[in-house]
């Protein structure tokens, strides 16, 4: 599972992540098919996990290496 399909998961889907940032579903879509949540959602996607009761860090938004 690529990162941004992992933040997305934390929210329960495309439609609750959306629902939780006053977001259109087509917009996060965007973002789970580009691979890409713009630097400036950014810390608006990690308010509103932690409002939701999940965990995303900074360092989530990044493709890890091994």
């Amino acid at each position: 599972m690529d990162h941004i399909h992992h933040i997305i998961e934390k929210f329960g889907g495309v439609r609750p992540m959306a629902r939780a940032l006053n977001l259109s579903p087509m917009a996060v879509q965007n973002w789970k098919r580009t691979g890409f949540i713009p630097a400036r959602r950014q810390p608006e996607v990690i308010a509103a996990a932690s409002k939701v009761g999940a965990e995303v860090r900074p360092q989530d938004f990044f493709k890890q290496t091994d």
